[in-house]
């Protein structure tokens, strides 16, 4: 799994506008846990490549606007979904602790940033 390419097909929503009219900014989110999680991971991006942080913010992404679809509409299986990219990652080689540990960094972000949801 040495040397990503960029992300490719279809982008992930950078935003979502809930039944209630709350706008939640999933790019802006997905970016700090991607941050914050290759912070504390840098080997990731030695490992991978210098398309680990924007593969970490495409998938993040997605997870989250996925929960928030899950949670508002039920329109869609956040844990159908979950285990979807994690048999895709370990397929890839990709270690699922690693993807654990980043989900929990996207919860602690959406949590401080959207503390009604």
């Amino acid at each position: 799994m040495r040397g990503l390419a960029p992300p490719t097909g279809q982008a992930p929503p950078a935003d979502l506008v809930l039944r209630d009219g709350t706008t939640v900014d999933v790019a802006g989110l997905a970016a700090t846990a991607s941050d914050r999680h290759l912070a504390r991971h840098p080997e990731e991006i030695e490992r991978h490549g210098p398309y680990t942080r924007d593969w970490c913010r495409h998938d993040l992404q997605w997870v989250l606007s996925w929960a928030a679809l899950d949670a508002d509409r039920g329109a869609v299986d956040l844990l159908a979904q979950l285990d979807w990219l994690a048999r895709v990652l370990s397929a890839r080689g990709y270690p699922l602790a690693s993807l654990a540990e980043a989900l929990e960094t996207l919860a602690d972000v959406a949590e401080e940033e959207l503390p009604a949801a």
